[in-house]
C-alpha cells in the first residue's frame, strides 16, 4: 500500500504584495499534494485580501491578518501550520516547478538544509528560508 507523502506548510508573510500574489499562488498550482498555505499578512491596505479569496476554490490557504514584523509573521505561521515541514517563502518570488516535491524529498531523506536565519530539526518540524529555486 503507497503511503501519503508529508504535507508541506508554506508560510508566507506580506504587506501589500498584491501585485505580486497572482504570480506567486499560480506558481503553485500543479505542484505535488498535500501542502497548505499560510499567508501571514500584516494589515495590508491594497486588494491582498481580494487577491487570497480568488484563489481560495484552487489552493488551500489561511489568511491570517494580524500586524507583526516578519519574524513575528513567521512564528505565527508555524504556529497555526497542519505540517511537520515548513517552507519560508516571500512574498515576491514565483516558485519553480517541482518545488514541492524537491523540498519533500530534502527533508524526508533528513539532508540538513541550510536557509537565511538558520533551519533544521525544532520540535518535530523542519524549516528552512528558501528562494524561488527550490
Amino acid at each position: 500500500m503507497s503511503q501519503e507523502p508529508a504535507g508541506i506548510s508554506i508560510v508566507i508573510t506580506v504587506r501589500n504584495e498584491a501585485s505580486n500574489l497572482t504570480d506567486l499562488f499560480r506558481s503553485f498550482e500543479g505542484q505535488e499534494q498535500p501542502f497548505e498555505i499560510i499567508l501571514v499578512d500584516t494589515e495590508s491596505t491594497d486588494n491582498t485580501a481580494e487577491i487570497v479569496r480568488s484563489f481560495r476554490n484552487l489552493l488551500d490557504i489561511n489568511h491570517i491578518i494580524q500586524k507583526c514584523s516578519r519574524g513575528e509573521g513567521r512564528n505565527i505561521g508555524v504556529e497555526k501550520s497542519r505540517y511537520d515541514y515548513v517552507v519560508f517563502v516571500d512574498g515576491d518570488v514565483v516558485i519553480s516547478e517541482g518545488f514541492i516535491h524537491n523540498y519533500r524529498k530534502k527533508f524526508e531523506s533528513g539532508i540538513e538544509l541550510p536557509g537565511k536565519g538558520g533551519s533544521g530539526k525544532r520540535n518535530k518540524r523542519s524549516s528552512v528560508k528558501c528562494d524561488s529555486s527550490g
